[in-house]
């Protein structure tokens, strides 16, 4: 029943199919309400937006001679953080087609590397989290700094997910020490301290517009929902994955959620129907960061008792780091598809109603942590340990011959070396238009075709 609840709410209802190769055709129909829209007011932009998946790379940018950890849009869109290694913190003007960067800025007490960063939804301030007692907020016009301190304790302490309130008045943080946070921006203090999971919290994240609920991964397997208008805020949990959780983000409807675990799954979640009983006791003894263990998990996946998501994709691989996973912008797909990073270097999207699974043409040399799509442009961007920002626009070419359809049961291949350059990837997919290409070639390569 929930699968069926999010497909309607993700279709595009329209009289009209429309063709990819006729868009003036398309828009003119559109704008006379063919479109199964009554009023121009509820006509969208998601009606075409799918037909102009962004999958070839026409653009890189770099290097940054560091691995990088970060790289997201702002919410208009207009300016792209990137963060890694090398300690700095780069914001680009995004609201070209090629970026020009506005501003560097020099992070400060950063351990590891720069583990994870979030923007203001007011588009003011930038925080960043790294192995530090400290989260670190900065102005985005401005020089100013500020240390928002989480803890005083003397042991190891790091943030690994942070997330600003809507109203921009709070920032709430997943830890190692298996709690979240939640800091008052007003009073500069840390309003609650919730002992949430009984592993790593490695991502938090709200829900809605609203500032009351928000949610949290774990590496106990397990995504927590939390209400602040909760007497003790906890709500309910949702099990179904066999390792630890490494994103968790919000289709922003107050319903749906994704998941990307250690498993090498990605799962799609009912908010609605969460578990209330007696939690489940769910540990697995292994580290996705050493190479036998990675072979482990692809011989040995462990069986899911009660599974409480709705579907479930596979073909990326999450090792070494915590890669994340994202919706599609409601704005142009209406929030159909899921895009991740993965191990082997390619930024991999599925389509959560068909349950298809397309690569973007071109590769980084290594994993890619985190992949950002644009909120209202047929663009992604793609973070990756190479050093390099990827930038994958829609290209329309020839159509393909009828001999290079895409084979979906492909399985993904199994990387086990050690290092980042001798990763093996899956093979391409071909979508819209795409010629499927030789998984080998890299984002530089694809780029040099457009340059």
């Amino acid at each position: 029943m929930s699968v069926m609840d999010f497909e309607a709410c993700t279709r595009v209802h329209t009289v009209f199919q429309p063709d990819a190769k006729n868009l003036p055709t398309f828009m003119v129909q559109r704008s006379m309400g063919y479109h199964g829209a009554s009023r121009k007011s509820e006509r969208r932009p998601a009606a075409f937006g799918p037909l102009f998946l962004p999958l070839t790379c026409k653009r890189t940018y770099g290097p940054f001679h560091a691995q990088l950890f970060c790289g997201k849009f702002s919410p208009k869109g207009n300016i792209f953080m990137s963060a890694g290694q090398d300690h700095v913190i780069r914001l680009f003007d995004s609201s070209r087609s090629k970026f020009r960067l506005l501003k560097s800025i020099e992070a400060h007490q950063v351990g590891y590397s720069i583990i994870d960063t979030d923007y203001s939804p007011d588009q003011v301030f930038v925080a960043y989290s790294s192995w530090n007692n400290n989260v670190t907020l900065c102005s985005v016009f401005g020089d100013v700094s500020h240390q928002l301190q989480f803890t005083d304790e003397s042991r190891s302490f790091c943030a690994f997910s942070l997330q600003f309130s809507p109203a921009s008045d709070e920032l709430i943080a997943g830890a190692n020490d298996a709690c979240i946070y939640i800091y008052d921006l007003n009073r500069n203090c840390v309003a609650q301290r919730l002992e949430a999971h009984s592993n790593d919290v490695n991502t938090v994240t709200y829900v809605d517009a609203s500032p009351f609920v928000f949610c949290s991964g774990s590496d106990d397997h397990l995504i927590k929902v939390w209400d602040k208008r909760v007497t003790n805020l906890y709500c309910g949990y949702l099990s179904g994955h066999g390792a630890g959780l490494t994103s968790v983000r919000s289709k922003g409807d107050g319903r749906f959620l994704m998941s990307n675990s250690k498993d090498q799954t990605l799962k799609l979640w009912d908010i609605r129907h969460l578990g209330t009983g007696a939690q489940p006791n769910l540990h697995s003894d292994w580290d996705y960061r050493i190479p036998f263990f990675r072979r482990m998990v692809h011989t040995r996946r462990n069986v899911i008792v009660n599974d409480m998501s709705l579907k479930t994709f596979q073909g990326h691989q999450i090792y070494r780091t915590l890669i994340r996973c994202d919706f599609s912008p409601s704005f142009s797909t209406g929030g159909r598809y899921a895009v991740t990073g993965s191990v082997d270097g390619l930024v991999h999207i599925y389509d959560l109603i068909t349950d298809d699974r397309y690569t973007a043409i071109g590769r980084h040399e290594s994993l890619v942590r985190q992949v950002s799509w644009h909120p209202s442009r047929p663009m992604i961007i793609s973070t990756s340990w190479d050093g390099y920002l990827g930038q994958h626009e829609y290209v329309r070419q020839s159509k393909p011959d009828s001999t290079t359809q895409p084979n979906p049961s492909a399985a993904p291949t199994v990387d086990d070396s050690e290092s980042d350059d001798d990763e093996v990837g899956i093979p391409m997919f071909q979508t819209f238009g795409l010629r499927r290409q030789r998984s080998g070639a890299t984002i530089h390569q694809i780029a040099a075709n457009f340059s």
